[in-house]
């Protein structure tokens, strides 16, 4: 397996596009990974590990939610825009919703720990329609920052960094799985 997944194709980045109305801006990503929907999952929602996979987040902490059914998501990510570069900070409270074969996740932004006023997250993972063996990631968000961005700019410069992050989660995922097949004892090939 761990040369099919080193023969697979690489994460690719499907569909990018982000509108603006006043502040709030609204994202959609669809991306594919060439492991299975479930190890995408598993991936995807260890968030200790979020900064291994995505070098632009910096931090990342978990904490128990109010109820059973939440649980609450702090991090800290690094934008840059050419020369200037911002830590921004997130709270959002969190809903994971796993299935057989991927899942759904929901994170709403709780604007008292966070550089944004207001948000709501989701992301879903399912197998690809015919070919199981990928997994198809579908991301959309809209959000209210709590800083400024410049107009003329903000829904070009957000499309751009979201297909950058979008190729650089999904090799992430993908890179992850592979270290983690690797160390597998089920990798180990014995000479006979």
């Amino acid at each position: 397996m761990g040369a099919a997944l080193g023969a697979a194709r690489a994460a690719a980045v499907e569909r990018v596009q982000v509108t603006r109305e006043g502040s709030r801006y609204d994202l959609d990503l669809k991306l594919r990974v060439a492991v299975s929907a479930s190890q995408a999952w598993s991936v995807l929602t260890d968030f200790d590990a979020l900064p291994e996979i995505d070098p632009i987040v910096k931090q990342a902490r978990t904490r128990p939610g109010a109820d059973d059914e939440h649980l609450e998501l702090a991090t800290v990510v690094r934008a840059c825009v050419l020369w200037l570069c911002r830590d921004l900070r997130e709270l959002q409270r969190v809903t994971l919703q796993p299935d057989a074969s991927g899942g759904s996740l929901e994170a709403v932004v709780v604007p008292a720990g966070s550089d944004f006023r207001a948000g709501h997250a989701r992301w879903r993972v399912t197998p690809c329609r015919g070919d199981a063996a990928a997994a198809c990631m579908h991301f959309r968000a809209w959000m209210v920052p709590d800083f400024w961005i410049p107009p003329w700019i903000g829904r070009w410069l957000l499309e751009q960094r979201l297909r950058q992050e979008g190729s650089v989660l999904g090799a992430g995922i993908e890179r992850r799985v592979r270290m983690e097949w690797d160390a597998s004892p089920a990798a180990v090939v014995r000479a006979p």
